[in-house]
């Protein structure tokens, strides 16, 4: 006990204490806010200029999904577009099965590139009026889609928390300790 009555000992402790204090609150309160950013990835930015919650970049990437299996479905009867319709599907097949923010980001840019070849191939050979519209409106879904995405705020509250946030002293350094993790752009 003689060494607890040391006020070397209780300077060191009460240093320990305080940072270990200011770890668990960067825990909290930053990760907290990281938390919430993911959750916008999800559930849309709340836009305070435009006074509503703009489009989620999670629901754009199911669209175009759902989009994509369109257009897979418009190529069936067309063997000379199978190759292509098959880079679609396994492009939307990494993009369900992606995990990260990141990787969620790559499949989509994936599905949009073999989307990209495989549309000018149904122009081609598409005769049928309303096949003609499917193929228009899948079209239309996956252009609207990524415009939705660039502009949905994502990216700016990732950049914002990046910058005023964990580009801050001590937070800069404080972070990787308390193992928050840091929400990844798309």
């Amino acid at each position: 006990m003689s060494v607890f009555s040391k006020r070397s000992t209780a300077a060191v402790i009460t240093v320990v204490l305080c940072v270990l204090a200011l770890v668990i609150g960067v825990r909290r309160s930053v990760g907290r806010r990281a938390a919430d950013i993911l959750d916008q990835f999800e559930s849309g930015v709340r836009s305070e200029t435009a006074g509503y919650t703009l489009p989620s970049v999670s629901a754009q990437l199911e669209a175009r999904s759902n989009a994509a299996l369109g257009l897979i479905s418009l190529s069936g009867p067309y063997g000379d577009l199978t190759e292509k319709a098959d880079a679609v599907r396994e492009a939307r097949e990494a993009l369900l099965s992606a995990g990260s923010i990141s990787a969620r980001s790559e499949a989509n840019a994936a599905l949009a590139a073999a989307c990209d070849a495989l549309i000018p191939g149904l122009e081609a050979v598409l005769t049928d009026p309303d096949r003609i519209s499917a193929l228009k409106d899948y079209a239309g879904v996956m252009s609207n889609t990524a415009r939705l995405i660039e502009t949905s705020g994502y990216n700016e509250l990732v950049s914002d928390f990046r910058s005023n946030v964990l580009g801050l002293f001590p937070v800069s350094i404080l972070y990787r300790i308390a193992g928050v993790a840091v929400p990844d752009y798309f």
